[in-house]
């Protein structure tokens, strides 16, 4: 029998091989997921072609699933499609999924807290000639050790005391963003709240990312002293007819330093820039000169990009990035998270590496 007959034979039973380990009341999983993952996972929705986190990921580690942790699929056994869903030739083992029947297809769930992953067809690569179609909010990226350096440098801690922790979520935020002082700073300190101190600690990071030509130090000890927001911030918040304030974190905060034009336009940041073009591999030198220039005009418009974006290639502000006791990068998200399901993936990511 082979493989894709295998699987038809288990979809008709319908039934997990071991009785699930992790369960749940609707409610209770609307807790810890993100509304669209408890869409997809408990209530068997489809995301999007194209737009799930780990369409375009490529890099190493084990994808687990979001709900309960158990580990499903392995990075080396992903491949790409043009389907616009994460592709996998199988799971981690036998015992990882079981199959149902879906009108037409077959689905797979995790055997462990019954989530609705997607579908398995038979239109894959050797050696299983498997193709496991998954939806991305159903995973959880566990990256591979050893773990990702994150490189981190400070002016001056301007607030409380940074002392060693196992675990640090470091919550980077720009002093002139209005959603990062709307959403971030509120968000970061309901994140602490799911943790003991001596679990993890809650750390910002001040940069500065945009027409910065003031002291970003004294604007920030004067938000954290009195509350008041830099300009730009409490312009928006007036056009948008929001009054209330955030009240100062209580988590300690560092400063930034701002990247020099030289350090910004260096050898890392352009092959970051030449990344960022689908056709990478296929580039040709007039292409990265292009690149070249597309990236000094960048940074003549933002000419004081931070340093912690410039070396660790965050995305956007505001983020959050989890690291270890050595300063290791085990995840990042852009903010604006919910808190409970953030806190939720890091109880899961944390676990699995200790």
């Amino acid at each position: 029998m082979n493989h894709w007959s295998a699987i038809q034979a288990q979809s008709r039973s319908g039934r997990s091989k071991q009785g699930f380990t992790h369960q749940r009341s609707d409610q209770e999983w609307r807790q810890v997921l993100t509304t669209e993952a408890f869409r997809i996972t408990r209530q068997g929705g489809t995301e999007r072609p194209f737009s799930g986190a780990f369409c375009e990921r490529h890099e190493p580690g084990l994808y687990a699933c979001t709900g309960c942790g158990a580990e499903l699929f392995d990075a080396r056994h992903k491949f790409d499609t043009t389907t616009g869903w994460p592709s996998f030739q199988e799971p981690v083992n036998a015992e990882a999924v079981y199959y149902r029947e879906d009108e037409d297809r077959v689905e797979v769930r995790c055997n462990y807290c019954d989530a609705h992953l997607g579908h398995v067809f038979p239109d894959g690569p050797a050696p299983t000639g498997l193709r496991y179609c998954i939806n991305s909010a159903a995973l959880l990226l566990l990256p591979a050790l050893p773990l990702e350096p994150f490189n981190l440098q400070t002016e001056s801690i301007v607030q409380g005391e940074w002392p060693a922790a196992p675990l640090t979520l470091l919550f980077v935020f720009r002093l002139d963003c209005p959603g990062c002082f709307l959403y971030g700073m509120g968000e970061a300190a309901s994140i602490a709240s799911f943790f003991d101190p001596s679990e993890l600690q809650v750390a910002g990071l001040c940069t500065a990312f945009a027409h910065f030509d003031t002291d970003i130090e004294s604007f920030l000890r004067r938000y954290l002293k009195t509350g008041a927001l830099h300009p730009t911030v409490a312009a928006a918040f007036m056009q948008a007819g929001i009054t209330h304030r955030h009240q100062p974190p209580k988590f300690p905060i560092a400063v930034d330093r701002i990247t020099t034009p030289e350090e910004f336009l260096n050898g890392d940041t352009l092959q970051w820039f030449y990344s960022l073009n689908p056709n990478y591999p296929l580039l040709t030198m007039e292409d990265i000169k292009n690149i070249n220039r597309q990236a000094q005009f960048f940074y003549r418009q933002f000419p004081m990009i931070a340093h912690t974006f410039a070396l660790n290639f965050l995305r956007g502000t505001p983020s959050l990035i989890l690291l270890n006791h050595r300063g290791e990068r085990i995840a990042d998200w852009l903010g604006h998270q919910d808190t409970a399901p953030l806190a939720h993936q890091i109880r899961i990511l944390t676990g699995r590496l200790r």
